[in-house]
Parts: C-alpha cells; sequence; structure tokens
C-alpha cells in the first residue's frame, strides 16, 4: 500500500506486523529529498501510466499501481530473477530469466553423440546468428483461456545464446510459472527484434506455427520443423522436449524446471543429426 500510516489510522487499526507489510512511500529509490511523493507521480514516472484522473478514483486502481510499484522495487534490488539486460549484438533490451545455477540437463557428463557439443554450451555466453538458427518458446493460460507468449529463446548453430527474453502478457495469466511474466518485454517490441534476426534465416524449431502467426513477422526467412523428419515423428510423445532428448541422445532433462534454452539447443542438435 501507499502511506500506510493514514489508512491504519482511518481504519483504527494500531497494531500490525511491520515485516509483513510494505509502504511504498517510504522506498528511497522513490522519494527524493526526503519527501513522500504522491503515488500518481511515481506511477507516472516509473511505469509511465497515467491513474486518479478524477477525485472519486477507485482504490482498486491505487492498489494495482502500488503493486507495479512493488514489482520495479524488488526488481531493482534483485528480489525477482527476472533482469533488463543488455543484448549487445542487436542493441535490443531483454528480460532475462535467471537459470537454476545446475546445469538443466542432469546427465550432461554423460551424453556423447555427433554435434552434442550443442547442448554443452554455457547458458548465456552470447554468439553471432548464422544461417541457421534455432528458436524455442514458452506459452501459459491467461484468464480468458487463451494462450499467451511469455518466453522465447534463439541460438545459433553453435548452441550460444543470440536472444532470450521473458514476454509480457496481455492479461493475466492462470498457471504462474518460477518467473513472473510482468517483467517481460511487450510483444510489439518481440516482433521488431524478430523481424532483424530471422531476416534471410533457416529458422529451426518444433511447431513454429502459433509463434510466426502471433508475431506477424514481415521479413523473408525459412522454417524447418524438426517434427516433419520421420526419425522424431516416429518418437512418442515426440512433442515433447524430454522424450526427444532421452530417445535420441539419453539426456535427461529436469522435470522441475523447463529450458527454453535448452530446448533450441535440442532442436538444434537433432536438425543436424538428422
Amino acid at each position: 500500500m501507499h502511506n500506510l500510516c493514514k489508512d491504519f489510522a482511518y481504519l483504527r487499526l494500531t497494531r500490525h506486523d511491520c515485516l509483513r507489510t510494505l509502504d511504498t512511500s517510504l522506498f528511497k529509490m522513490f522519494q527524493r529529498k526526503s519527501l513522500r511523493r504522491k503515488l500518481k507521480d511515481l506511477t507516472l514516472e516509473y511505469i509511465d501510466e497515467q491513474i486518479q484522473h478524477t477525485v472519486n478514483h477507485s482504490p482498486v486502481e491505487d492498489a494495482r499501481a502500488c503493486m507495479r510499484l512493488y514489482k520495479v522495487f524488488a526488481r531493482e534490488i534483485g528480489i525477482y530473477p527476472v533482469k533488463i539486460v543488455w543484448n549487445s549484438i542487436f542493441g535490443s533490451k531483454e528480460a532475462r530469466f535467471e537459470e537454476p545455477a545446475t546445469t538443466t540437463i542432469r546427465n550432461l557428463d554423460d551424453v556423447t553423440g555427433p554435434h552434442t557439443q550443442i547442448l554443452k554450451q554455457e547458458g548465456t555466453q552470447l554468439g553471432l546468428p548464422n544461417t541457421y538458427i534455432s528458436v524455442s518458446s514458452q506459452w501459459g493460460i491467461n484468464e480468458l483461456d487463451e494462450r499467451e507468449l511469455l518466453r522465447v529463446s534463439i541460438v545459433n548453430e553453435m548452441g550460444l545464446l543470440v536472444f532470450d527474453s521473458i514476454i509480457q502478457p496481455s492479461k493475466p495469466i492462470k498457471f504462474v510459472p518460477l518467473f513472473d511474466p510482468s517483467f517481460g518485454i511487450p510483444l510489439k517490441y518481440l516482433s521488431e527484434m524478430l523481424n532483424t534476426i530471422f531476416d534471410k534465416r533457416v529458422i529451426v524449431g518444433m511447431q513454429l506455427g502459433p509463434l510466426i502467426e502471433m508475431l506477424g513477422l514481415t521479413c523473408i526467412f525459412s522454417v524447418r520443423d524438426i517434427l516433419v523428419s520421420d526419425m522424431v515423428h516416429a518418437v512418442k510423445n515426440g512433442e515433447n522436449a524430454a522424450n526427444l532428448a532421452k530417445h535420441f541422445f539419453d539426456a535427461e532433462l529436469d522435470e522441475t524446471f523447463r529450458s527454453t534454452i535448452t530446448e533450441a539447443r535440442l532442436y538444434m542438435t537433432i536438425f543436424k543429426n538428422f
């Protein structure tokens, strides 16, 4: 809440747990010269949104603004694992999720075979895009039971990271993943970036139709869906990346966390083999 003391006094609440209450009017990063600034001014500066248009404004609007301000504060001090980073290759802003320190392939040392070095690349090491790039995406279901794009990861032929970002959903998500998608970049900005990255390249992936249709890309590119391969199509439940990794490389993907970066590398490895 914003300016809690005033609200508690009005409600005649004299006792509360200080460790479980947060007053956005007291956060130092939001204040200037020790003065408490108004909620509408903070919302305009940090969220770029205007609230309290009339005297009788909605308290729901204020509550939502307080929560969004807290998320800005939480991101700055590192409470949430999603951080805005600068991609030096494309000059783009990406909302990167800080994946678990342990590898997403449990038996990585035991994985052998042609082109499996792609699977063993470090998570955030950047590389230039080649003629072939691999794409993986993660989706969620919003409150209207519609599909929402939550994350897109792209790697090059060597498995080096080209692009990775959380995507901001248009509506609240029913089942929230380990990361907070509200910290993501807008879908419109993603379309602009992928128009640049996909241009005159061959896109490798699995079931890319929904992603390409949603983005409405205008650049020229070709698509290679690994499900078209008879070898991949014959795998039971082949739409599941974990099943593909186990079948072809005896690799065990982490069941508790899904990494789209690892999946993109898996698709490129399968494409090069078959």
